[in-house]
Formats: structure tokens, sequence, C-alpha cells
């Protein structure tokens, strides 16, 4: 191991603790317009995810896309069916699978509770040059491209910009 490997690896164990740090901060920055519009940390991340999709989700994928069991999930859908945000219904080719969409209600509080969330995420970054976050773009983009590659190519719950 040269001297740049130990440098390196200072450095690495900065960053792992900066990005660890960011993490669990992430909460407040993230999670406050979800709950200001009456979500829950996971019932919002699963308003993303089903934001994304074009077409209705069976509730399997759904449970296995939020790393929640088939019961977590019925419980959120239950939750968030009642809230008018999702609907659910049978699959017409296959009667036992359960499909589960947003709703009108549902989309629009969800693009009110993104478009929050982003425009916290803008004050809190204000103060950084342009060429800074680009550079940290392409930063990020790389570690999140070896982490999808390392983990066989499937992205985590709720990654990617939402």
């Amino acid at each position: 191991m040269g001297v740049d490997d130990g440098q390196r690896d200072k450095v690495l164990a900065d960053v792992e603790s900066l990005l660890m740090q960011i993490g669990r901060m992430a909460g407040s920055v993230h999670h406050g317009p979800a709950a200001a519009s009456g979500f829950t940390p996971t019932q919002f991340m699963m308003l993303v995810w089903l934001a994304k999709r074009r077409d209705p989700a069976p509730m399997s994928e759904l449970a296995e896309a939020m790393g929640i069991s088939m019961a977590g999930a019925t419980g959120v859908v239950d939750r968030l069916v009642h809230a008018g945000a999702v609907c659910r219904q049978r699959n017409d080719d296959d009667r036992r699978q359960v499909l589960v969409e947003l709703t009108e209600q549902g989309r629009e509080r969800i693009d009110w509770a993104r478009h929050e969330r982003f425009l916290r995420f803008r004050h809190l970054t204000e103060g950084i040059p342009i060429a800074d976050l680009e550079a940290l773009t392409r930063i990020l983009t790389v570690i999140v491209d070896s982490v999808r590659h390392e983990s066989g190519g499937a992205p985590a719950a709720g990654s990617g910009p939402a």
C-alpha cells in the first residue's frame, strides 16, 4: 500500500461518513413535505414509485420494490386507499392478482410534495456554484451506477430522482 493509498483511504472514509450523514439528514429534507401532505415516509416512497409507472402495479411487485412483505404492503395500500391516494383493482386476466395505481388526487398530492421537496433542496444548495453541482452529479452518478452494477442492476426502492 503506497502513500497515495493511505491518503485515498482517508478521503474515502471522509466521503463515506458524509454520505451517511446526508442519508440520516435526508429525512428532514425529503420527508418533511411528505409529512406535510399527510404521508408517512413509506407511503411517500410507495406513491413516488407508483407515480413513475404508466400501468397499475401488481401488489407483489410493489411489495418487492418497497422491500416489505405482502402483508406490510397491503397495510400501507389500505391506508392509501382510505386517504384517496390509490385505488385497487383485480387483474382482468388473473383475478387472483391485485393491481394498485395512483388516483388523480394521489398524483396531485405526490406532485405537490415532490415540488416542495425540490424547493427545500434548492434552498439548501443555493450557495453551491453550478460547476460544483454538476461535478457532484457526475460523481454521484458513478457511485449509483457502481451500486447498481454490484447489486445485479436492480436499483433500490426509491432510488433515482423522484
